[in-house]
């Protein structure tokens, strides 16, 4: 089964205020820039951009959402627009470690909304905290595909904190899937 596209998670979806006849929503980037209008059907179609599922399942998921095929011709050029203004992650490397992660069930962003919606409370360290910017600058670049420098991130980290066999078997776990 070939896998749809992986769009960056750091991509995410607005509501607009729009004239009936416009699309409701727009892609933006990390920087809040507008990149592309989506209708209800492109953004079902951009959540499901995961790089896991199949097109079958995607073309499923479309038909039992809005009683209608998925277009196999419209969804290529749809994939071609979101490749041509750089908003996929490409790296297959990159994109075998997402996987792997994916089927141990670790999660991080996906091209929702910020997890950050809700405070987390004491369930780890203040978000101001150095480490943690940069644990989470280390996790954003592995979703968008940045693989080499989210590891030498992740390295970096476990040398600064010795006693922290998490960071550790993080970077062992991910040198090993990229091998």
């Amino acid at each position: 089964m070939r896998c749809v596209p992986r769009v960056h998670d750091s991509l995410q979806i607005r509501d607009v205020a729009t004239p009936t006849d416009a699309p409701p929503y727009e892609l933006v980037d990390h920087l809040g820039r507008p990149r592309l209008r989506l209708d209800e059907a492109g953004r079902f179609v951009v959540l499901h951009l995961d790089g896991m599922a199949g097109f079958d399942d995607l073309a499923a998921a479309f038909r039992a959402r809005f009683g209608r095929v998925l277009d196999p011709a419209g969804f290529t050029r749809a994939v071609q627009r979101l490749a041509g203004a750089g908003l996929l992650t490409t790296d297959e490397r990159a994109l075998r470690v997402i996987r792997a992660l994916r089927t141990q069930g670790v999660r991080y962003r996906t091209a929702v909304r910020d997890r950050r919606a809700e405070p987390r409370g004491d369930r780890r360290a203040h978000d101001a905290e150095p480490v943690a910017i940069a644990f989470d600058h280390a996790v954003y670049l592995l979703n968008e595909g940045r693989l080499d420098r989210a590891l030498d991130l992740f390295r970096s980290l476990a040398r600064e904190r010795p006693a922290d066999v998490r960071l550790r078997i993080l970077c062992a776990h991910l040198e090993r899937a990229t091998a």
